[in-house]
């Protein structure tokens, strides 16, 4: 169902501060925490294709043209540790690994680095079994993205925030690509998530508190 149309599945994890939302992805993104757990865990850190954390008090980490540079490095390591590095360079055209490091650092427009390297990356892979198996792009925090129209106009950088990024791509993206988030659940930040269109996740829903207490049990 969520792939339906094409559009890249994107989950949401809503919770309160204090309820081990970003804990759950630190320990995603724990390798030797994944490797002692093995199963569902090891499955879900060997699928993490990119991560981000937004974080308020960090305007950089709010900048949605270095949000979207990271994104690319972190897909051309995946690409190269997969030995597809050539595929990686060859969307536009760079002789090698600092080529693309010196268009990446460049670059001053999330547009420019999506849709003209990213997306078009992504389709040419066709897949995660050519990033080494990772599919799932995270990012910790949506809620403090929203604060990054005021953050950055203060600091003087351009208003543009994660989340109106993610809305405008939401289409774009190949439909193997995944999301997953976290944020708080007040209404506002859940009216302006709502057009990312994709399942939730509420840690203080009945469902999982059942869940969770049947585990313990």
């Amino acid at each position: 169902r969520n792939a339906r149309g094409g559009h890249a599945p994107f989950l949401i994890i809503f919770g309160e501060s204090g309820t081990g939302k970003s804990a759950f992805l630190g320990r995603i993104l724990d390798a030797r925490f994944c490797g002692d757990a093995g199963g569902p865990w090891a499955q879900l850190h060997r699928r993490v294709l990119a991560r981000h954390i937004c974080q308020v008090q960090d305007a950089e980490s709010l900048d949605a043209v270095l949000w979207a540079k990271s994104l690319a490095g972190q897909v051309f390591l995946a690409a190269a540790g997969a030995g597809n590095m050539a595929t990686a360079l060859g969307i536009l055209g760079h002789a090698d690994r600092e080529a693309f490091a010196a268009w990446l650092e460049g670059a001053d427009s999330y547009r420019i680095v999506l849709r003209n390297w990213v997306l078009p990356a992504l389709e040419k892979l066709g897949g995660p079994d050519k990033l080494g198996g990772k599919d799932t792009i995270w990012v910790d925090s949506l809620d403090e993205a929203l604060t990054a129209s005021v953050v950055l106009r203060k600091v003087g950088r351009r208003p543009d925030t994660l989340v109106s990024v993610l809305r405008e791509f939401r289409s774009d993206w190949p439909a193997w690509v995944r999301f997953a988030a976290t944020s708080r659940p007040d209404p506002d930040t859940k009216t302006q998530l709502r057009a990312l269109d994709g399942p939730r996740i509420d840690v203080a829903d009945e469902n999982n508190q059942a869940d969770i207490r049947a585990y313990v049990k």
